[in-house]
């Protein structure tokens, strides 16, 4: 175990009275003032573990329209512009051995630039899911809909090329975090169709506000060390 993480994985109960209350908090709330209040988080710190090798990710996102989602990982920087509801619309992967671009024009998304040294454009045509390059931000429009499962687009970054993934909602978890017990949404995260069965990896969110805290899964093939990352500020 790469943590001392005890959680315990709840199926809560929804009775229909709190269905109620909550259907008049959301007609009676305006929705922009309770996206601004997500999309205005500032930054955050985290720790990535594989096996022995650990690094920190510095991740922030700054409101707009569209708004940026910005991961540095070592010297790698990422850039994410994306709507209110997570679509991701531009997107730049920038270090000493890349520099590439991505957007999407309707149904086409198209990837440019450089990999060391070496040129390189792709054509990807897409269907009408969207497309979450960032699921530490993506996903929330998602996790605060009543939808148990979400389709959409993202970009393998170990080759670049486009695919579609499902995410499903798992289980509600108290997970220990600096110190802390914090209440988060499981979501389970694989690709569509026939690949499934190859690869997973599980995200978990606070309920409270929809900050990605955690993930798990394996970035290889079978054997490869599981990988970690955690939230290091609450």
């Amino acid at each position: 175990m790469l943590f001392n993480n005890h959680a315990v994985c709840i199926r809560e109960k929804r009775p229909f009275m709190i269905f109620l209350l909550f259907l008049f908090l959301l007609l009676t709330v305006p929705l922009p003032e309770i996206r601004a209040q997500m999309d205005e988080m500032g930054q955050y710190r985290y720790i990535s573990r594989t096996g022995e090798t650990s690094e920190e990710i510095r991740w922030s996102i700054q409101s707009g329209s569209p708004l940026t989602i910005v991961a540095r990982q070592n010297d790698v920087v990422f850039t994410n512009s994306c709507g209110t509801s997570g679509e991701t619309v531009h997107w730049t992967m920038q270090g000493p051995e890349s520099d590439v671009t991505a957007e999407r024009k309707n149904n086409t998304l198209i990837l440019r630039g450089r990999i060391s040294g070496k040129a390189v454009k792709k054509k990807f045509t897409l269907d009408s899911s969207p497309w979450y390059q960032p699921l530490t931000y993506s996903l929330r429009n998602f996790l605060a809909s009543g939808r148990n499962t979400e389709y959409f687009w993202i970009i393998r970054l170990d080759k670049l090329e486009a695919i579609k993934m499902k995410a499903a909602k798992k289980c509600i978890e108290h997970l220990s975090l600096n110190g802390k017990t914090t209440k988060t949404q499981a979501v389970v995260v694989r690709p569509a169709g026939l690949f499934s069965l190859l690869w997973h990896g599980t995200y978990w969110y606070r309920t409270s506000d929809f900050l990605f805290v955690q993930y798990q899964g394996r970035n290889g093939p079978p054997g490869t060390p599981l990988t970690t990352i955690r939230l290091l500020e609450p």
